[in-house]
């Protein structure tokens, strides 16, 4: 809950896709005045490094969605490492912000040997309480308000991308369901951070 007392959760993005769509993502939550999380994929970022700096110019948190999108499961503490640290080398070379402390494995796939070796390296691996399954096909702009807002619990977190239209049009619809329902709508790290912790 927020120092208020209102429910806050979650809506955070695993960036892909064409950045003409995450412009227009951008744009909703400064209508909306919600700043949030965006999971970096190292090979998306390689390719559109304008589109990272603006996601951080827009004042959101960053964090870490592996290099090449693959399973975590089988990998080895040596493939977890790079995959990791050469995205957040790259992601701080380019905006000057780390992706740590929060890593989000593809596909929510992991083993104890990559959550440890992500701990170890820095990063504290986060799943979803509810996903807004637009990946799926049949997809509908409905479909995600009802797996989003349709599952609202305070201090969830819901995950979305950021590469197809229906994430663009269902975007305003779960932004002003939750804030009509009452909640705030903050970043994974205020969601996970005990308010007594905060400075």
């Amino acid at each position: 809950y927020a120092a208020d007392g209102s429910p806050q959760v979650n809506l955070s993005f695993d960036v892909e896709g064409e950045p003409e769509l995450l412009y227009q993502m951008l744009d909703t939550l400064d209508e909306y005045g919600v700043r949030t999380t965006f999971f970096m994929q190292g090979e998306w970022v390689q390719q559109y490094p304008e589109a990272t700096q603006r996601i951080v110019e827009r004042g959101h948190e960053l964090g870490n969605h592996s290099w090449t999108h693959g399973d975590f499961k089988p990998m080895t503490a040596e493939e977890v490492t790079k995959e990791l640290m050469d995205t957040e080398a790259l992601v701080k070379e380019l905006t000057g912000q780390t992706t740590k402390p929060y890593f989000r494995p593809p596909f929510g796939s992991r083993s104890e040997t990559s959550l440890k070796t992500a701990y170890d390296l820095g990063w504290t691996t986060i799943i979803w309480t509810y996903g807004s399954e637009d990946w799926r096909d049949g997809a509908t702009v409905q479909s995600i308000y009802d797996n989003v807002v349709g599952n609202a619990v305070p201090g969830a977190l819901y995950y979305m991308h950021t590469s197809r239209q229906i994430d663009v049009d269902a975007l305003p619809l779960l932004l002003k369901g939750f804030q009509d329902a009452g909640y705030k709508l903050v970043t994974a790290g205020e969601i996970l951070t005990p308010a007594e912790a905060t400075p």
